[in-house]
């Protein structure tokens, strides 16, 4: 076996045939546990099948004489060879390992091929081991009974790219790569052992969370007795949550939770990504296996007609992001990935689209290290709508690729969104049926994140049919491009937004195509009258991203994003006036292959860094039970965080975040209350607090008495006006309410 000299960023040069990996000193999740690892990445033996005779020929047996190629794993052939850019069909790959006998005793060996483009097989020592539907997730085997210890051990995996109508993909918008183009390596681990874990993150009340650590264990030899968890949550090197439990060993693969609140924690935004440590052990008999990751304290949610981070709107600036390079295809090495992730950070982005697949697990990695919000999805790329009402295809391509995008994810706090595929016709009734399923499934594995899908159906009379099934109303609009007008985006989201009102829309696709070495007088003809210019690019995005964030629809549009980052390599993009000279190219980058910057980069640099989100919003209102005793006297104003007497509620708020209590709480005759929410702000501000009430009232910032009025009064909506000084972050503000029969109201607004 070939020894790779570096393998990961910031990692030791690895000396040994085996390593253990500490998650302190990597960043990669992938490899996040107490587990031997052994690489298999670097030198692998090759062959193009056109034919499909290998398995026919046996090149799966251990000791198959065939003439073997030579390629360097991870890579995709389409890009190695040169004049296989259009193979697409069958190719093998072999190699060889030893593992001894210690190394196995007491242990087991799972086999990680990260990817496989785009179906995959894989035999073991010639014997058939398993196969894989789903091109960009982990392809994961335990392969220990198929293994000699002190020998040496062949692996074969043939892979299969060839465009498939009957498959998931059967069609494509990007390049069918096929390979071995991800990591490829061998984890060994204990008889039991923790498969993975995730964290679920509620924002609960006045600055406390609510979370369940989650940790999925195998147990495939059904091992009985107990076993011990230890939950460690660490900030840097502070311990700031730790928990032991006891559970007992009754099946194959155990689902373990345990929850619990905390205070004092900070939210993961993407201006400030905070990351914490989560470690979880378990100890069966005299064996030992923990596995870390990086995880976060944040919340996604709908309400109404508007998406909330943390209790605050969040205003989408997106970009839509494919694995693709010229030099590489899709096996970007992680610098180029790293690379760039910092440009699309420079643009002012927070959120990006992986279209139309899951990427690998470190872009996942640096997303939630640098602040990107990430939009996952399958890659059901406007997949006949035969397909997704048929139930093979459902068990063997859909469901699958479901439960990976999910299982293998979920513990990245980025990911907010999950998507169910790309332009189906979801006119159709077999969509519907197809989305509702799918949704559904997505939830029962993860209800803390939202689930939608893009569609192109919102032309008047085109109508779809399934966005009442999904969190919020995703749409590929390209007017003044393939249809329209270039100021018709603003009509389809009004009349979208008539039709469901209480449904946020997204803009998940939008832009021209234009080529770097276009000129205005180039006849590169889309449609009549639009051209592949450097010039009608930025007139489209100035067009559509004025109409987009609109300040009088930002109540029900929450942004868009933009596609793309990057020309890339596309299969079909050829014909119906694309530019000769760049056939197979999709041009619709803000640079081109080679990541040179359009001028439509700068104009979306301008044009996202001033859109400003909201300096500080009013997250949720809550109150407590009423409390015996009218305060009327200052020497009975007392500042209620703290008391463990108290039970708080969510209040329900009218408009202009006014609390009319009357109904919301039973009032003894002489009673007081108390009203609690916080203020997140991105920044240190001085500014002015409306406020009005009609009873009693005292008021605290931060823990400082700032008004006091105990005599009652009629509501005037903000009739007070108090200057305040707002610090960055949460500002919590709390109210007391004292009165003598009648009933209450008041509001908080903020005035900048």
């Amino acid at each position: 076996m070939r020894r790779i000299k570096k393998f990961i960023p910031f990692v030791i040069l690895l000396s040994t045939f085996f390593c253990t990996l500490n998650a302190e000193n990597i960043y990669e999740s992938k490899f996040n546990a107490s587990s031997e690892y052994i690489m298999l990445n670097g030198d692998w033996h090759f062959k193009f099948d056109p034919q499909d005779a290998g398995i026919k020929e046996g090149w799966q047996n251990e000791n198959s004489r065939i003439n073997w190629d030579k390629i360097e794993v991870p890579s995709t052939y389409n890009i190695v060879f040169p004049d296989k850019k259009f193979y697409f069909g069958s190719a093998w790959y072999k190699k060889t390992f030893k593992i001894t006998q210690d190394k196995l005793s007491g242990h087991r060996v799972i086999l990680h091929i990260n990817s496989a483009g785009l179906r995959s097989q894989l035999w073991v020592n010639g014997v058939k081991a398993a196969s894989h539907n789903s091109a960009y997730t982990d392809f994961i085997v335990e392969i220990t009974d198929l293994i000699k210890a002190d020998k040496d051990n062949s692996i074969v995996v043939r892979t299969d790219n060839k465009i498939d109508k009957k498959t998931v993909p059967d069609r494509f918008g990007w390049w069918p790569y096929g390979g071995l183009y991800r990591d490829v390596y061998l984890e060994i681990v204990p008889q039991v052992a923790i498969e993975n874990i995730w964290m679920k993150t509620n924002f609960k009340r006045l600055g406390e969370w609510r979370f369940s650590v989650n940790c999925l264990l195998n147990n495939p030899l059904d091992k009985k007795g107990a076993a011990e968890l230890e939950f460690s949550l660490k900030d840097g090197e502070k311990v700031i949550w730790h928990k032991k439990e006891k559970y007992d060993l009754n099946g194959l693969k155990l689902r373990l939770s345990t929850d619990d609140t905390i205070r004092n924690v900070k939210a993961w935004t993407p201006n400030d990504p905070k990351l914490y440590d989560l470690t979880v052990t378990v100890k069966e008999s005299n064996q030992l296996h923990s596995k870390s990751i990086k995880t976060a304290f944040r919340e996604i949610k709908v309400e109404g007609s508007k998406i909330y981070l943390n209790n605050r709107p969040l205003v989408i600036k997106g970009i839509n992001y494919h694995e693709d390079h010229p030099d590489y295809g899709n096996a970007l090495p992680k610098i180029e990935t790293e690379k760039d992730l910092r440009k699309i950070k420079a643009l002012g982005v927070n959120l990006i689209r992986g279209a139309h697949y899951m990427h690998d697990q470190y872009f996942y990695d640096l997303c939630d290290k640098m602040g990107f919000l990430v939009w996952g999805e399958i890659p059901a790329w406007q997949t006949s709508v035969k397909l997704l009402a048929d139930p093979s295809i459902w068990e063997r391509y859909l469901l699958p690729q479901l439960s990976d995008m999910v299982s293998q994810y979920r513990q990245h706090p980025s990911i907010i969104i999950w998507s169910v595929g790309n332009e189906f016709d979801s006119r159709k009734k077999e969509a519907l049926e197809y989305v509702r399923k799918s949704v559904n499934y997505i939830r029962s594995l993860d209800d803390t994140r939202l689930v939608t899908f893009a569609s192109d159906k919102h032309k008047k009379g085109n109508d779809d049919i399934c966005f009442g099934e999904v969190d919020f109303i995703a749409i590929n609009e390209y007017y003044g491009w393939y249809y329209g007008t270039l100021y018709d985006a603003g009509k389809a989201l009004d009349r979208l937004h008539r039709k469901y009102a209480d449904k946020p829309i997204v803009v998940s696709e939008f832009n021209a195509g234009a080529a770097l070495d276009s000129t205005r007088n180039d006849n590169y003809c889309a449609v009549s009258g639009k051209q592949y210019t450097l010039e009608y690019q930025n007139k489209f995005l100035s067009a559509h991203l004025d109409q987009i964030y609109f300040p009088e629809r930002q109540d029900y549009v929450c942004g868009g994003i933009i596609w793309l980052y990057n020309d890339f390599a596309d299969v079909h993009r050829s014909g119906g006036g694309h530019p000769k000279q760049w056939n197979y190219v999709n041009l619709k980058g803000l640079v081109n292959q080679h990541r040179e910057h359009k001028p439509s980069f700068e104009l979306v640099e301008r044009y996202f860094n001033c859109i400003k989100e909201p300096i500080a919003q009013l997250s949720k209102i809550l109150i407590t039970q009423s409390l015996p005793g009218y305060v009327a006297e200052h020497n009975n104003v007392s500042y209620p965080i703290g008391k463990k007497d108290l039970k708080w509620r969510k209040a329900k708020m009218s408009s202009k975040n006014a609390v009319d209590l009357i109904g919301q709480v039973k009032p003894d005759k002489d009673c007081h209350i108390y009203a609690a929410t916080e203020i997140i702000t991105d920044k240190g501000i001085n500014t002015t607090l409306l406020f009005g009430r009609n009873d009693g009232a005292a008021l605290w910032l931060n823990g400082e008495l700032i008004y006091e009025n105990l005599a009652g009064k009629g509501f005037i909506y903000n009739e007070f006006a108090i200057p305040v000084k707002l610090k960055k972050g949460k500002n919590l503000l709390v109210l007391l309410l004292s009165q003598s029969g009648g009933g209450w109201k008041f509001n908080f607004n903020l005035n900048f």
